[in-house]
């Protein structure tokens, strides 16, 4: 992903109710894709409860996400953190990124 544009707090394009699209964006493409297949899911699940509960969570929950992706050194430290909490065991900074996604839970 490319520089993201310099914002003031009030402006950023991912503050609370950013739209899908916008939020997909700032994702890195690994993450994107799971992004569109968790909405999609969320999609189909409110078309048969026709409650968009879930899907708002959802939407929000990976607009945190890609909040936190705009620091990618950050990030990458928050998610190793992650698996190793969720292993007990440390996450080595050479991992492949995928696996310490999979430990971490994403």
């Amino acid at each position: 992903m490319s520089a993201a544009p310099s914002h003031t707090a009030e402006s950023h394009p991912l503050l609370q109710g950013a739209s899908p699209r916008t939020i997909g964006e700032w994702l890195s493409p690994e993450l994107r894709r799971r992004f569109v297949r968790d909405y999609e899911a969320a999609l189909d699940r409110a078309r048969v409860d026709l409650d968009l509960e879930g899907l708002h969570e959802e939407v929000e929950r990976w607009r945190q996400i890609a909040v936190l992706q705009t620091d990618p050194v950050g990030f990458r430290r928050t998610m190793r953190r992650a698996a190793e909490i969720a292993t007990g065991e440390p996450s080595p900074e050479d991992e492949a990124w995928e696996t310490t996604l999979a430990k971490a839970g994403m």
